[in-house]
């Protein structure tokens, strides 16, 4: 269904009901998500930095989850800590009674440990007396909910939100050197606004930034690499509108929770709709840029086969492939318009 009230009133209803909330729709800022007097937990795909309203913390790093506090009734969260008995029981101590989940179509391809993530919150609520509500937001592309009405152990569930994608501007380049051209071309005719390019891999956001640099632009770099000081550094640096180039691997994708670019640009292919739709959430009232060219595609392809043979799953080879082929028909159809 598509809901005709706020998210914050669906979400509410559907607790006062014990109903979860499985939502294809875009995001809220984390701050709008904190609306009523049911303790929280917002789970994140990996570590972040929210600004000044939220603490950086990285998981990875021997971060204990008391770093991702708000307030007593709130917490924002890499949602890995949720494999930790005592994470688990500091929730179930403060009775934490909402969890939500973003990016929840992850657990498909095993992206930031959310196959495990998912079967933990699913004991979690197995372990609870009482009714704790599960709202889990989706990017809005067709999803197998069984999967997850089992992971989560759901009983009664609203679904709501619209199966839309962002707009879509592709331009296809002849070569890779024309692809940096052509990327490096839109990125200055707006760099009086933020722009923020995304690329799939460090190595090729490396190559474009010495690109950018023999060419006298300026620009920040982004990815989950970074040290602790270095991504507040960046992001401050880019917040404030001292440098309005952003060049990003899939890791800043976290991050455009709490703040938006004006431009967005995904030099490459994306490997899913779903990383698609995830990677535009950057630009703010503005459509999503897709400069490639066909060496892109056959390096997805590629990827897809040495996953697939390293992993002995010739399902998950298949899996990828179809998205890789919803992504070249979407490519398509935008073009022909």
């Amino acid at each position: 269904m598509v809901f005709d009230t706020s998210i914050k009133e669906l979400i509410t209803a559907a607790f006062n009901d014990e109903k979860d909330v499985f939502l294809k729709n875009e995001f809220p800022v984390i701050n709008e998500l904190y609306f009523d007097n049911v303790k929280t937990a917002v789970f994140l795909p990996g570590s972040f930095y929210g600004g000044k309203d939220f603490p950086f913390s990285d998981y990875l790093k021997g971060a204990t989850f008391t770093d991702y506090l708000t307030s007593n009734d709130n917490i924002v969260s890499d949602i890995r800590f949720m494999g930790e008995a005592s994470f688990r029981e500091y929730l179930h101590k403060n009775k934490f009674k909402r969890l939500i989940v973003l990016f929840a179509e992850c657990a498909d391809t095993g992206e930031y440990g959310y196959r495990e993530a998912l079967r933990w919150i699913g004991e979690f609520r197995a372990e609870n007396d009482s009714f704790c509500q599960v709202v889990a937001f989706f990017s809005p592309v067709e999803t197998d909910f069984e999967y997850y009405l089992t992971a989560f152990s759901c009983r009664e569930v609203i679904f709501a939100g619209e199966n839309t994608l962002p707009d879509i501007k592709v331009f296809e380049a002849v070569s890779p050197a024309a692809k940096f051209y052509y990327t490096a071309s839109v990125a200055e005719k707006y760099a009086y606004k933020k722009v923020c390019v995304y690329f799939n891999s460090r190595t090729e956001a490396s190559d474009f930034g010495r690109f950018l640099m023999k060419r006298g632009t300026s620009y920040l770099y982004f990815d989950g690499s970074l040290a602790v000081d270095e991504k507040k550094k960046v992001l401050n640096e880019y917040i404030e509108g001292k440098v309005s180039i952003l060049i990003a691997t899939k890791a800043f994708i976290t991050e455009t929770l709490f703040f938006y670019s004006d431009i967005c640009i995904f030099c490459g292919v994306p490997f899913s709709l779903s990383h698609l739709y995830r990677s535009s959430l950057a630009a703010e009232n503005s459509r999503l840029h897709i400069i490639f060219c066909e060496e892109d595609i056959e390096r997805n392809e590629k990827i897809s086969r040495s996953f697939a043979a390293v992993t002995n799953l010739q399902e998950v080879y298949e899996k990828r492939q179809n998205r890789l082929f919803d992504i070249k028909k979407l490519i398509s159809d935008i073009e022909k318009e």
